[in-house]
């Protein structure tokens, strides 16, 4: 029996078999509090607004579907668990995750119909006022104006930069784990991002969880929504 396939809008913790069409915009490895590795990725759907949800692979499932999960690229992956996500952050507002099982299916497929990615950018101002949302994953468009601190103590390795955009706000980003940046961190004077970060509002600090800085990728978003790139 062939089954149809579901938006990431119309998943649940309710039901036990899923099929998504989707493509992974965004990987990262992580450590989770019980000490267990695992990555954690965003998909994406077909939907003009590119709905978006986290997803984790288990270290133990690794040697089964870590060389077959590249980012950037389309899938059709059935039998998954959705469960409700209680992580520290979200990949979108949707409140569940999804997982990777021994049982899943996972087949790379063309789909053009799903984009490369889809941006919704945060203006500084929101996440100051607190009127971003809190806990979810954000992109923002801003210039790097000043690297305020690096260090080699616990954690082994941490960066905090400024960014400000062009309305002249300014935040406070930091990132625990180098590869989260460009190689050579004496170049990040002036140069503008599309940056996806988790804020903790009460303390008016960000941490870095992944950033671009392809030209062609900035001058999309930047034409996209009107901004102008400031040079600093």
């Amino acid at each position: 029996m062939s089954w149809k396939e579901n938006l990431i809008s119309e998943l649940h913790t309710k039901k036990g078999t899923w099929k998504i069409a989707m493509r992974i915009t965004d990987t990262w490895d992580v450590k989770k509090h019980n000490g267990r590795q695992a990555i954690d990725m965003v998909l994406m759907d077909q939907t003009i607004i590119g709905a978006k949800i986290g997803s984790t692979l288990w270290q133990e499932l690794f040697p089964e579907f870590q060389s077959k999960l590249r980012c950037g690229y389309s899938y059709l992956i059935q039998n998954i668990k959705v469960v409700d996500n209680q992580s520290e952050y979200r990949a979108s507002p949707i409140p569940f995750l999804v997982y990777f099982i021994k049982t899943t299916s996972v087949k790379e497929v063309e789909r053009p119909e799903i984009p490369p990615n889809v941006h919704v950018i945060t203006e500084f101002a929101d996440i100051i006022a607190g009127v971003a949302l809190r806990h979810t994953l954000v992109d923002v468009v801003g210039v790097v104006t000043e690297v305020i601190e690096r260090k080699t103590v616990n954690p082994a390795y941490r960066v905090t930069v400024k960014l400000r955009d062009n309305s002249d706000a300014k935040i406070i980003m930091g990132g625990d784990e180098i590869k989260v940046f460009p190689p050579c961190v004496d170049e990040l004077l002036g140069k503008t991002w599309a940056v996806r970060f988790k804020y903790h509002f009460h303390m008016r600090q960000s941490s870095v969880l992944d950033v671009s800085e392809e030209e062609h990728h900035i001058h999309t978003l930047t034409s996209t929504l009107g901004l102008q790139v400031i040079i600093n």
